[in-house]
């Protein structure tokens, strides 16, 4: 069972399975009220491509870190979750583990109380974090790589695709993050 059957690197279904025998799309699990549904709001930045490579299917980390990870468009960022989501629970997803630090000091510059959660994060300071988060006290937590998949924080009703992606798979794992039921939960702005 996987919700990304898409994945193009080497642990793909590919690799093991000639055939997906059943499938049912996100849009169908909604229809049937088994996911949350999802409110998507393009915000638009000034980002441009022009010197972000491509490999694999997707954007060079490091070329696409040098290009978002800028104190305007964190604070953009910041200003729109503000107009949009100021009362919902986020996670951010980011480039690599400097983009999350600096995406959540711009949210706690902003007021917002927010924390970075990133693979080689002390593994107690990291379980404390998700618990604060998990408890209400940290509203908006900045993820590279942790919390894409697997994650499972069903009262989380915003996702901020701080990072660009090419990658369907990653990006709708990304977005399955915020889709879990939960008592009171309307839909999951993206």
């Amino acid at each position: 069972v996987t919700a990304t059957p898409q994945r193009s690197n080497k642990l793909g279904l590919g690799e093991t399975f000639t055939q997906v025998t059943f499938s049912r799309s996100i849009s169908t699990m909604i229809k049937g009220g088994y996911l949350s549904p999802i409110i998507g709001r393009k915000i638009l930045t000034n980002l441009t491509f022009d010197k972000v490579s491509s490999s694999n299917g997707d954007f060079v980390i490091s070329d696409l870190s040098e290009a978002v990870n800028t104190s305007e468009r964190n604070a953009f960022i910041v200003s729109k979750f503000k107009e949009h989501a100021t009362k919902r629970k986020g996670i951010a997803f980011c480039c690599d583990v400097q983009h999350c630090k600096d995406l959540s000091n711009a949210f706690k510059a902003a007021g917002i109380e927010s924390a970075a959660v990133w693979g080689d994060m002390e593994p107690i300071e990291r379980k404390a974090t998700l618990e604060a988060f998990k408890q209400g006290q940290i509203q908006v937590v900045a993820s590279c790589g942790v919390l894409t998949e697997g994650y499972d924080e069903p009262t989380v009703n915003a996702v901020i695709m701080a990072r660009p992606t090419k990658s369907s798979g990653l990006f709708t794992q990304c977005v399955g993050r915020g889709l879990r039921l939960w008592p009171g939960k309307e839909n999951c702005l993206v």
